[in-house]
């Protein structure tokens, strides 16, 4: 199987979820940079993994295809508070 072929069949898995299943992101600096992503961006993403320092993310709506993204804390700025 193609790597284009697995990665539909998880968009069609996922596609079949409820949003509301998906895991909550527990980092919350990658909590807050999904939601500038859904926002700014307008992308659809699906949270698939969560990590403690990362979480992988479906987007639906891509400029062309489904595409799976990696958010991770070592790449977000560090805020005190």
């Amino acid at each position: 199987m193609s790597e284009a072929e697995v990665l539909a069949t998880a968009v069609r898995i996922v596609a079949q979820r409820d949003p509301s299943e998906d895991p909550a992101p527990s980092n919350p600096q990658i909590a807050a940079r999904i939601a500038e992503l859904r926002k700014e961006g307008g992308l659809v993403l699906r949270v698939l993994k969560d990590q403690p320092d990362a979480v992988i993310v479906l987007v639906e709506n891509g400029e062309d295809d489904p595409f799976l993204m990696v958010v991770s804390a070592d790449h977000l700025p560090i805020t005190k508070h």
